[in-house]
């Protein structure tokens, strides 16, 4: 079955998830000493950049409703990256981006869902 744009909204959305589950509780002391905290939610916000990606390929209009672009950007700057990777800054996008990049999309996929739908 092919995937469709919603498909992979709803992917980034649950990947932004699991990155938050990854640091609830955390302070950003606590994150950057664990080195195993850091790399999952590195690699959940590289795999919402992948998601957002291919859903803004299927469907370009998407990058008028969300900072899709970025997020691949970040997604390729932590793919390649290697240990060039500041975890500070990855840090303040788990907290700050990917809750506000996660609402967006929701949003999105609610809004395409009613026009669906009525």
């Amino acid at each position: 079955m092919k995937r469709t744009a919603d498909d992979f909204l709803r992917d980034a959305v649950e990947r932004a998830q699991h990155a938050a589950e990854h640091i609830r509780g955390m302070t950003k002391e606590q994150f950057l000493a664990d080195r195993r905290s850091r790399d999952a939610v590195a690699k959940c916000i590289e795999d919402v950049g992948e998601a957002a990606n291919r859903a803004v390929k299927l469907d370009p209009s998407l990058l008028d409703d969300f900072e899709g672009r970025a997020a691949y950007e970040m997604r390729n700057f932590l793919s390649h990256a290697y240990f060039r990777i500041d975890a500070s800054v990855l840090w303040n996008a788990a907290i700050a981006d990917l809750p506000k990049l996660k609402r967006d999309i929701e949003n999105i996929l609610q809004r395409r869902a009613q026009k669906s739908s009525g």
